[in-house]
């Protein structure tokens, strides 16, 4: 990989519960979660209808309008991303994890919500495997400074 520009560091969270984490980690993945009646409107740049929309779900309405525009940029910040680094914490491991995004396309797919069984479309992205960031509780793995890796 040939980083041209200066990496963005993300802060990871794959879903309510991080139930996606575990696919992540062994597809080599990052995600990110749009529900399914709203993405037509991301898939348009339609924002202003995305965020009205995301306000009134019947199952899981933004409170604010702040959180909605927040769940509009999510998918294109993974659509946009390239050797990025992005962090994760797995909360039952204790553990960080980081990777570096791929320059691959973003990719779709029909799915439904584990923890909600809401219907939703998850947008993928191919990164690095993840690496274990901690170890042990005093030992800290270093994070390269520009990874070689083929997605």
């Amino acid at each position: 990989m040939n980083i041209s520009h200066q990496p963005i560091i993300y802060a990871a969270s794959f879903g309510e519960k991080n139930w996606l984490w575990d696919q992540c980690r062994k597809e080599h993945t990052i995600v990110v979660l749009n529900d399914r009646d709203l993405h037509e409107f991301w898939q348009k740049s339609n924002r202003d209808t995305y965020i009205k929309k995301a306000m009134q779900l019947p199952y899981r309405p933004a409170k604010k309008r702040g959180a909605a525009s927040r769940w509009y940029n999510l998918m294109g910040v993974l659509k946009q991303t390239r050797n990025d680094l992005w962090i994760h914490r797995d909360v039952d491991e204790g553990q960080l994890y980081w990777t570096y995004s791929s320059e691959d396309d973003i990719r779709f797919q029909d799915a439904i919500d584990q923890p909600s069984h809401y219907p939703i479309v998850i947008g993928s992205k191919t990164c690095a495997p993840w690496s274990c960031l901690v170890e042990h509780p005093t030992q800290c793995a270093e994070i390269p400074a520009s990874p070689e890796y083929t997605a």
